[in-house]
């Protein structure tokens, strides 16, 4: 197939021409924002106060902003992913999700909270079978225990 801009005589591939038409792709997320495998719970509650306000998980905010029974590790999570709302399912509960914040990085998949790894029917071999995705911020209001803050605030090294 001709292609009306290249010099007579190049001929293009049917799959050629059809990539260079393509959509670009969008913005890539952390492929471990969904997944499908065993996960692992962590013990965010009983975190002492101190080490909640001056040892922040990577993601940047101290845990005093977050409800730490609703939140998780993510396997290589990236900077830009942090605070990406998690459905999080046991494929044998599936109309019961746990909704988590992902706050900082780590884990086997996922390391949920104690108590959301509870709800989700996880017991204490540590190992639990979840699916889970991201969902639209509102699913996670309520794992805010402070305002998030803006972007423009100083300091703020949120994404």
């Amino acid at each position: 197939m001709k292609h009306p801009h290249l010099a007579p005589g190049v001929l293009l591939s049917a799959a050629a021409l059809l990539s260079a038409f393509a959509p670009a792709p969008a913005l890539a997320e952390s492929t471990y924002l969904r997944g499908h495998q065993d996960v692992t719970f962590r013990e965010y509650s009983s975190l002492p106060p101190e080490t909640q306000v001056n040892n922040p998980p990577s993601c940047g905010l101290d845990y005093t902003y977050f409800d730490l029974t609703r939140i998780t590790a993510v396997r290589d999570l990236e900077h830009e992913d942090c605070f990406t709302v998690l459905k999080v399912v046991n494929p044998d509960r599936p109309a019961q999700p746990e909704y988590v914040l992902a706050v900082d990085r780590g884990g086997h998949g996922l390391d949920l909270a104690r108590e959301a790894y509870t709800k989700l029917g996880g017991d204490d071999s540590g190992l639990l079978t979840a699916q889970w995705e991201p969902v639209d911020d509102s699913f996670g209001a309520h794992i805010w225990r402070k305002p998030r803050p803006s972007d423009d605030e100083p300091g703020n090294t949120r994404p």
